[in-house]
C-alpha cells in the first residue's frame, strides 16, 4: 500500500495542494484499494493517514494548517487532511 500511495503523490505536481480523499480515490481508481469485511473504512482511511505522515517525514509532502471537505468514498462530504507536494 505505501508504494502504491508514493506512485499517487510522485503524480501531484511539486507546489500543489491535495486531500487524503484524493488519495483514497485515486487508490481505489489504480485497484490498490479494496474494502475488507474485517477493516472498516474508518480504520483503512487511518491506516494511510499514518502512511501519508511517513512521508511528511521523508519532507515529500507537508501537512497543511487546514483541512478540506471533499467528498469521501462513500459518496458523502466529510473533512480530511490536506498536504502540499513538496
Amino acid at each position: 500500500m505505501k508504494k502504491a500511495i508514493q506512485r499517487v503523490i510522485d503524480d501531484v505536481p511539486s507546489g500543489c495542494v491535495f486531500d487524503s480523499h484524493f488519495i483514497i480515490a485515486r487508490l481505489i481508481k489504480d485497484k490498490k484499494y479494496r474494502a475488507s469485511e474485517k477493516l472498516t473504512i474508518a480504520i483503512v482511511h487511518g491506516n494511510i493517514a499514518n502512511m501519508l505522515y511517513s512521508f511528511e517525514k521523508k519532507k515529500l509532502i507537508t501537512r497543511m494548517e487546514f483541512d478540506s471537505y471533499s467528498e469521501n468514498i462513500t459518496g458523502k462530504a466529510s473533512i480530511c487532511s490536506c498536504w502540499k507536494k513538496n
